[in-house]
C-alpha cells in the first residue's frame, strides 16, 4: 500500500508542477482563441492568442506523464490503481466516470472540418503530440497541417482547447487524490 500512496504522491506532484508552468499561467488569465484576417489582394492571415511554443512544449514534456501508458501516474494506469485500493467505492467509480468523459470528450468532433469531414478531437491532440511535438510517429500529418496556415492557427487552438480540458482532468483527479490518500493512512 506505501507503493500506491507514492504513486498517488507523484501524480500530485507533477499536477503541481503543471499548474506552476506559464502554459497554464496563461490559460487562466488569457482566453485561448484565434482570429482570422482577410483583406482585398492579400492573404488570408491567422493569429492565435494564448500560451507561446516554448509554453506548450513545456507543457507537453511533463503531460506525457499522464498520457503514456509505461508511466505509473497515466491517467489510465491511476484507474487501474484506484480500483485495487482499499477505499469508498465511489472515489473508484468517481475517477474511472472521470476518465471516461475526458475519452467521450476526445473521441468528439471538433469544429474544424478538413477535406469534407469534421476532425476528432483525439486526432487533433494525437497529430500535435506525436506528429510535432513528441515523437515523429504522425510527422507527415503534421506538417500536412502546418503548410496551410489558417488551417494550422485553428488546429493549433483546437489542440490547446483539449490541453486545457486534460489538464481540468488532472487537477480534478489530483483533489481525488488526496482524499484516497487520507483514507489510505487512516487504514494503515
Amino acid at each position: 500500500m506505501d507503493n500506491s500512496i507514492e504513486i498517488i504522491k507523484l501524480f500530485n506532484e507533477k499536477a503541481d508542477k503543471l499548474s506552476r508552468l506559464s502554459f497554464t499561467n496563461t490559460i487562466l488569465n488569457t482566453k485561448s482563441s484565434f482570429s482570422l484576417t482577410f483583406m482585398e489582394g492579400e492573404q488570408l492571415s491567422a493569429e492565435r492568442i494564448g500560451p507561446s511554443q516554448e509554453a506548450i512544449d513545456a507543457f507537453v514534456l511533463t503531460l506525457r506523464f499522464f498520457i503514456q501508458n509505461n508511466e505509473p501516474i497515466s491517467l489510465k494506469n491511476m484507474d487501474d490503481l484506484y480500483s485495487n485500493l482499499p477505499i469508498d467505492s465511489n472515489l473508484k467509480t468517481i475517477i474511472r466516470s472521470t476518465r471516461s468523459e475526458l475519452r467521450e470528450y476526445l473521441d468528439g468532433i471538433s469544429p474544424v472540418m478538413l477535406n469534407g469531414e469534421r476532425l476528432i478531437r483525439r486526432e487533433i491532440f494525437d497529430v500535435f503530440l506525436w506528429g510535432g511535438l513528441a515523437h515523429s510517429d504522425k510527422k507527415d500529418e503534421f506538417e500536412s497541417w502546418h503548410n496551410f496556415n489558417a488551417l494550422y492557427t485553428m488546429l493549433e487552438d483546437q489542440f490547446v482547447q483539449i490541453l486545457i480540458e486534460v489538464l481540468n482532468t488532472i487537477f480534478y483527479i489530483r483533489d481525488l487524490n488526496n482524499i484516497a490518500i487520507g483514507q489510505l493512512e487512516y487504514n494503515i
